[in-house]
C-alpha cells in the first residue's frame, strides 16, 4: 500500500486525465493465504492498468483493501478513497476490475455512486464505464 502522503509519480505536464485504482482481495483459506491474496491484488493491478491504458488515463493513486465487502463504515480504504476523491483534483475515473470490489449491497452502491457523481469521477471496470451509454 502507498504511504498516505504519497501519490503515484504524477507527470504534471501530462494532458492525460487522471484516475485512481481500487483493489480488494480476501482469501478465506489457510496456509499460503497471504501470498495468494497478494497475487490476487497484483492480478487486479495489472487488469486495472490495462483499463487505464485503454482509456488513456494516468493512474495517480491506488487504494488496496484486504478483506471482504461490508458496510462502508467498516472499510477504511474505501472510505479514504471516497473522501480523497473530492480533493484529488481532476480524477476522471475510479478503476476497479468489477463493481463488486467496491460494494455488493444496494445501499452501499448508491452511496458510492453518489460520492463518485459528486466528485465528477466515473467508474471504469472490465465491463465498461458506468454512467455512459454503451454503443
Amino acid at each position: 500500500m502507498l504511504p498516505r502522503a504519497d501519490l503515484l509519480e504524477v507527470n504534471t505536464k501530462s494532458t492525460q486525465p487522471y484516475a485512481v485504482m481500487f483493489l480488494r482481495a480476501r482469501y478465506l483459506g489457510h496456509g499460503d493465504g497471504p501470498a495468494l491474496e497478494q497475487a490476487m491484488i497484483e492480478r487486479q493491478r495489472q487488469e486495472c492498468q490495462a483499463i487505464a491504458d485503454e482509456l488513456g488515463v494516468q493512474v495517480i493513486r491506488e487504494y488496496v483493501e484486504h478483506g471482504g465487502t461490508g458496510a462502508i463504515a467498516k472499510r477504511p480504504e474505501l472510505r479514504l478513497m471516497l473522501e480523497e476523491l473530492r480533493s484529488l483534483k481532476d480524477v476522471a475515473y475510479v478503476i476497479t476490475v468489477d463493481p463488486e470490489r467496491l460494494a455488493r449491497h444496494g445501499a452501499d452502491r448508491d452511496a458510492i455512486n453518489f460520492e463518485l457523481e459528486a466528485s465528477g469521477a466515473k467508474l471504469a471496470t472490465k465491463g465498461g464505464i458506468y454512467g455512459e451509454e454503451q454503443p
